[in-house]
């Protein structure tokens, strides 16, 4: 095989009437070279003779079942001989759809920016990270709800990542209940993926890189304010990479009135009715936390009230106790008047409130009534 350049030379001393056996002998190659080169009016690649393969006719076949088997050539190789009997190696198989895995894995890499139009898409999730407050470090849950099209962000902090959490941060209680009243479709994303919801992936990460990193807070209060005040001076007001504006000026201009007014519609996280049976620890238990009530309905079943950071256990449609709401996980909200008279072994003065005890439930009659029944003592 000859190289580009001698080719070249050949074609031209061809012009100059030079006869392809002068040629081979100026350039020392073979007669019958610099005749195949001048059929061929230039220099050509090389090509071994091919030979048939096992696989040849099979291309589209193939195709269709590597796609099938989302790339599994294992899979792919033993249907191929069941099949048509056809038995080849993994490796050899392998090599046979490289060229398919790379489409493949093209494909999923492959992200077209996800946009909406004003008003149309609001992108919600959860960030996780442990931020010292007070002087104690825990873990912290940053709920970023993020319009699609003005990139304006919203930012609230919580203790927990419980769907109360969840639907307080979009103001709700129950997903579907909460979509119907507000009247908004839920889709729920695949993790990670910018084609879905990349908008409030990242929000997330700006969050914490931006509004959260290198901050200590002295108390809950103080963290709460200092995300009021990012959301106003820094979020609304930077310059999205994306759209070349700041958020707020794009919200006014197009997206503010394309959102569905409120109206002064009331809250649909206002009351939620819950139905608990107290356990033998003279308690109810609600969102992992625990709440006492009077000792003497212990194995009763009561209704539980959660409503405006108030938790209300009613008993016969009585108010039995009241209890402020538990923000954390595993917490005991204990009031010792619930405990008169067993607390500790020894009896807890009693109040003037609660001067009249509460009626005794059916199933906790003293024994001198079981006793009068039976007939006898024990």
């Amino acid at each position: 095989m000859r190289a580009p350049d001698e080719v070249a030379a050949m074609l031209r001393l061809h012009a100059l009437g030079w006869g392809s056996r002068r040629i081979a002998k100026e350039l020392g190659c073979c007669r019958d070279t610099v005749k195949r080169y001048l059929a061929a009016g230039g220099w050509r690649c090389y090509r071994r003779p091919g030979r048939p393969k096992k696989l040849d006719g099979l291309e589209s076949w193939l195709e269709e079942k590597f796609r099938q088997h989302r790339g599994n050539a294992d899979v792919l190789r033993q249907e191929l001989q069941r099949e048509h009997g056809i038995v080849i190696t993994l490796r050899t198989l392998e090599r046979a759809v490289a060229h398919l895995r790379r489409e493949l894995l093209a494909e999923a890499r492959a992200t077209v920016r996800f946009e909406t139009p004003p008003g149309k898409q609001l992108q919600i999730d959860f960030g996780e990270l442990r931020l010292p407050i007070g002087g104690e470090s825990g873990r912290l849950f940053l709920f970023v709800a993020t319009l699609g099209y003005s990139r304006r962000v919203y930012v609230r902090a919580f203790r927990h990542e419980r769907q109360a959490a969840w639907l307080d941060g979009m103001e709700g209680e129950r997903l579907h209940a909460f979509a119907r009243y507000w009247g908004f479709r839920p889709q729920a994303c695949a993790p990670y993926r910018a084609r879905t919801k990349g908008q409030d992936e990242r929000g997330v990460g700006y969050v914490k890189r931006n509004a959260i990193a290198g901050h200590v807070f002295a108390s809950w209060p103080a963290l709460e304010a200092h995300l009021e005040w990012w959301m106003r001076e820094i979020a609304d007001q930077r310059i999205h990479g994306t759209t070349g504006e700041t958020p707020l000026n794009r919200f006014i201009r197009e997206e503010a009135r394309r959102l569905r007014p409120l109206n002064d519609k009331p809250s649909f996280w206002q009351v939620r009715e819950l139905s608990r049976r107290v356990a033998s620890h003279s308690c109810v238990e609600v969102d992992t936390n625990q709440y006492s009530v009077p000792w003497r309905l212990i194995g009763s079943l009561v209704t539980v009230i959660v409503s405006d950071n108030e938790v209300r256990v009613l008993h016969a449609s009585t108010e039995v106790a009241r209890h402020a709401e538990c923000k954390g996980r595993r917490e005991c909200a204990i009031k010792m008047e619930h405990l008169a008279g067993i607390a500790a072994g020894k009896p807890v003065p009693i109040s003037p409130s609660e001067s009249t005890p509460a009626p005794i439930p059916e199933l906790l009659r003293p024994l001198a009534e079981y006793e009068r029944a039976i007939g006898g003592g024990f």
